[in-house]
């Protein structure tokens, strides 16, 4: 546990002149670590529950708001995901949580701090968060709808997460190669 309490301790400073900065451009924390639900309608009038827990969101004043969610990654690493345009969700789909749309949202990276830095880093995706937001509910409400509609689910293991997940043998994770080399479908 000393070598946690030595990384923590190394992010202390960076984290405090992050939050010196975001203040001098006039935000301030408003809700951490809440909970929120948002109900999604179907076209065939059935509805579905959306719910998350929100890091953290702060307000300027005249009502700007922005979401911060905490990475403990590297910032590096974050933008590859981003860069892969509609991958990275989790920005949008917590602002469709809300029950007014963000003006801005973040990702705050805590990593070891490293060359002269802090180890805390913001990183914003490239895209508007506002179309960003709304095309991903667009593509959620269709995708649900599908599922509704008794479509079948594709198996989409990303190895990185398969690679810890507790259920792999139940999904058959491991024997999806050898299916594809006999051509079969997954």
């Amino acid at each position: 546990m000393l070598a946690y309490q030595r990384r923590f301790d190394g992010l202390v400073a960076g984290y405090v002149a992050w939050l010196q900065q975001h203040a001098a451009t006039g935000w301030r924390w408003t809700a951490g670590e809440e909970s929120h639900r948002a109900s999604v309608a179907l076209r065939d009038g059935r509805s579905v529950e959306f719910a998350g827990r929100i890091d953290r969101v702060d307000a300027r004043p005249g009502g700007a708001t922005v979401l911060i969610d905490y990475k403990a990654r590297d910032p590096v690493v974050l933008r590859r995901a981003l860069a892969r345009r509609g991958e990275e969700i989790q920005l949008p789909f917590y602002a469709l949580l809300l029950p007014r749309p963000p003006d801005e949202a973040q990702y705050l990276c805590f990593d070891r701090a490293r060359d002269r830095r802090g180890g805390v880093e913001s990183v914003a995706p490239d895209e508007a968060l506002g179309p960003l937001t709304e095309a991903i509910g667009v593509r959620l409400r269709e995708d649900l709808q599908r599922i509704a509609d008794g479509a079948p689910l594709p198996a989409i293991g990303c190895e990185t997460v398969c690679g810890r997940c507790e259920m792999r043998g139940l999904c058959r994770r491991d024997h999806w190669a050898q299916e594809d080399d006999r051509g079969a479908e997954t």
